[in-house]
Parts: structure tokens; sequence; C-alpha cells
């Protein structure tokens, strides 16, 4: 009798050591369907780009992005610019990834006609390894943190013009100041 009772307790535990094992199961595994998902531009200086999983979504499933944590919400938000993976996770514990690129929101006219004049006016001392007052004005989101300081010395000549050969001409300053009344945005 103490065999039987020995074979009934090693067949149960077989049962659970085989349903454990499911989850590794390749086949199995091949059934999740092929992740979809909805990107919506970022900022180049300010990470608020969304990356949503669209599908598959239902309660078996949870989400991560990059080398974050699973969680239950497809959605992901502060998403910066560049490359990232998306990650679902079915209850069987069998993942499936897909790459995807958050772009840059386009930048507005009035951005691009002021990176245009300091490129061409100030970039021989504004950038390279070492630019002047640490501000390369051949970078984005130089230009967009310091535009006050771009106000105050090549539109205002405050304390002193630049470049130092004077200011620069008045129409250019204007699309400058322009920008800047505007919000100074990207």
């Amino acid at each position: 009798m103490k065999k039987n009772r020995l074979a009934g307790i090693f067949f149960s535990i077989t049962s659970i050591l085989i349903f454990s094992c499911t989850n590794t199961d390749i086949q199995e595994c091949n059934v999740i369907p092929e992740i979809s998902s909805r990107i919506t531009n970022s900022h180049p200086c300010m990470p608020n780009g969304v990356l949503e999983i669209t599908s598959p979504v239902n309660v078996n499933y949870s989400y991560k992005i990059d080398q974050g944590k699973f969680q239950s919400n497809p959605v992901f938000e502060g998403i910066s610019v560049g490359q990232h993976t998306l990650f679902v996770k079915d209850d069987r514990g069998c993942e499936s990834s897909k790459e995807v690129v958050v772009d840059t929101i386009p930048k507005g006219i009035e951005f691009a006609e002021v990176a245009a004049i300091l490129k061409t006016r100030c970039a021989t001392c504004h950038s390279g390894v070492n630019p002047h007052a640490g501000m390369d004005f051949t970078k984005v989101c130089d230009i967009l943190t310091h535009w006050d300081r771009i106000q105050a010395r090549a539109v205002e000549g405050n304390p002193s013009p630049m470049p130092s050969t004077g200011l620069i001409p008045i129409a250019e300053r204007t699309k400058i100041m322009d920008w800047i009344k505007k919000g100074h945005a990207f």
C-alpha cells in the first residue's frame, strides 16, 4: 500500500511539472499576435512622445518598453526621439517584441529661419568640441535653451554685441525677435 501512495504522489508531481513547463514550449509561444502600435513624435529636447500598443490588447497581456518593467497599460508616455523596443507578454510567459522609431516633431518655419541665421552668423564661435560660453548654436537644444542669451547678445547687443564685429542685420534680428515673441518654440 505504501508503494501505491508513493506512485500517486509521484504522478501528481509529474503533472504539475509538465503543466508548469508548457510556457517554454516554442510552438505554444508562436501564437502571440503581431504587435501593432501608434506613435506620436517627440520634441527633440523634451521627451514627450507617446507609444501605444494597439494590438494585442486585453487582460491576458502585459507590456513594456526597452528595459522597463512590464505593466498592464499598453500606453507609454514621455518617450524620447530614437529607436525603442516594445514587448508584449501573455499570461503563459510568452513574449513578442517589435522595434519602433519615435521621430522628432516637425520644426516650425520660424525656428528653421532662426537656426539658419545662427548657423551663418554665430557658428564660427558657437560650435564644435569647445564652443564659446558652452553654447553650440548648431544644436537644436542649445538654441532653444539659450534663446534669452541670443536675444540679449545678437539682437540687443547687451552687454556687448555678438558677433563681436557688430549686431547682425536688422531683418535677421527681427526674425529672431518674432520667434522669441511667439514663444521661442521648436
